[in-house]
């Protein structure tokens, strides 16, 4: 039994966690005013009952013993003893009254259980007087009771009586009540406490089933996505092996424009998505070459125009070869527009300015810049210097001015390394 007890408090210390540790507090506290204001209203209420019932009651025995002239002035002396006399009976048979006063309508006491009062006006307590509203509890743990008095049926009131109720006799009534209203807060507190218990058990538990399968399914998705970058990536293997096989100065250019441009993406402080985007389209972009004709890839002299022709349909074909490529979408649209020019003048499209998609701008830049700086068949490498003035003479008209800024201001870089 006692190691059955210390399991039991050993669960209880358990889910007591700081966190639920200050949210029981907080219920505990909510439950306690509730608790003690409903006990304080249901008091107030039972009060003003016994009270009101108390008063209306002795207030009939005792109006058959006027008439309306005895309101007219003071009451007489034969008067006050009768008073006195049937007061001490009332107050024998309904022990919650204490003292009594009466009034007429203009607040002067007529009576009162204390004779020095007779003669004095109650100006403090006029509304009440005037109105037959109950009254609060006083010092002494008396309750104030005021009851119009009306004659003969009349509904014009002559006067008020003022009954002091003693609630002092009331004590364990009372006490009664707030234990009973007290066992029914905190019983009332458990059962609700052990309702959410149970529906947090229950949702934890849901959350858990479904935090399980959410990292199942994740974990099969990472394994489709780790399968489908693995295939990418021997698809680029591929293609370069087959565009190497063909023209290997273009695998080799390839290489070198995705370095420059990745340098310039980084100096534009491009997101490692749009890098990773860019640097593909840069090892990709000429990957339409693959078909061009040997002859007229690798022809020493100048191309005629009908061979021109063909070589400015290498972009569309190598954006139609990869769009098909898983991961790929953005790249197909960086390496179709690479020979696009900021004036408008390029190819395939005529994009002008900055219609033309930035990876395309950037591989632009990088893409002259490693043509020109490298040996061909049809002409020497030219030197970093003029290389670099071409792309200053070309800003605004063939480049992008924020690119070749960029780019030349990495190129200082490097020099001053």
């Amino acid at each position: 039994m006692y190691k059955f007890l210390q399991q039991q408090l050993n669960r209880v210390l358990a889910w007591l966690t700081p966190r639920y540790f200050r949210w029981l507090v907080l219920y505990a506290i909510i439950w306690l005013v509730l608790g003690v204001a409903l006990a304080h209203l249901a008091e107030g209420q039972m009060i003003n009952a016994i009270g009101r019932n108390s008063g209306n009651m002795v207030a009939a025995m005792l109006a058959d013993n006027f008439t309306p002239q005895d309101f007219a002035g003071t009451f007489s002396p034969a008067m006050s003893r009768k008073l006195d006399s049937e007061f001490a009976v009332h107050r024998l048979n309904n022990n919650h009254i204490a003292r009594i006063k009466i009034f007429d309508r203009n607040g002067k006491i007529l009576y009162a259980s204390d004779h020095s009062q007779v003669g004095g006006y109650e100006t403090e307590d006029m509304p009440l007087i005037k109105s037959g509203q109950v009254g609060s509890v006083t010092d002494a743990g008396l309750y104030s009771v005021f009851v119009p008095i009306d004659l003969g049926g009349s509904a014009q009131r002559v006067g008020t009586f003022e009954f002091y109720v003693n609630t002092n006799g009331l004590t364990g009534f009372i006490n009664n009540l707030r234990l009973i209203i007290g066992a029914f807060i905190v019983l009332s507190a458990i059962i609700t406490l052990s309702a959410l218990n149970l529906l947090i058990k229950r949702a934890t538990v849901a959350i858990e089933s479904k935090n399980k399968t959410l990292q199942r399914l994740s974990a099969r998705l990472d394994e489709s996505n780790n399968f489908l970058a693995q295939a990418n990536s021997g698809t680029i293997a591929a293609l370069l092996t087959a565009l190497d096989a063909k023209d290997h100065y273009t695998a080799q250019h390839s290489a070198n424009v995705a370095a420059y441009a990745m340098r310039i993406g980084q100096a534009l402080q491009l997101s490692l998505q749009e890098l990773r985007l860019l640097e593909t389209a840069a090892i990709l972009h000429d990957v339409g070459k693959i078909g061009i004709s040997e002859s007229i890839l690798n022809k020493p002299g100048s191309l005629d125009t009908a061979e021109f022709g063909l070589i400015k349909r290498h972009p569309e074909i190598g954006a139609q070869i990869v769009q098909f490529c898983y991961f790929m979408e953005g790249v197909a649209e960086i390496i179709l527009h690479h020979h696009e020019r900021f004036d408008g003048e390029g190819y395939p499209h005529g994009l002008v300015g900055l219609a033309i998609p930035l990876g395309s701008r950037i591989l632009s830049v990088a893409d002259v810049y490693d043509a020109i700086s490298t040996d061909r068949p049809y002409r020497p490498a030219m030197s970093q210097g003029k290389a670099k003035m071409v792309l200053e003479q070309g800003k605004g008209t063939q480049f992008d001015p924020e690119v070749v800024d960029a780019f030349l201001a990495v190129l200082s870089q490097d020099s001053v390394a």
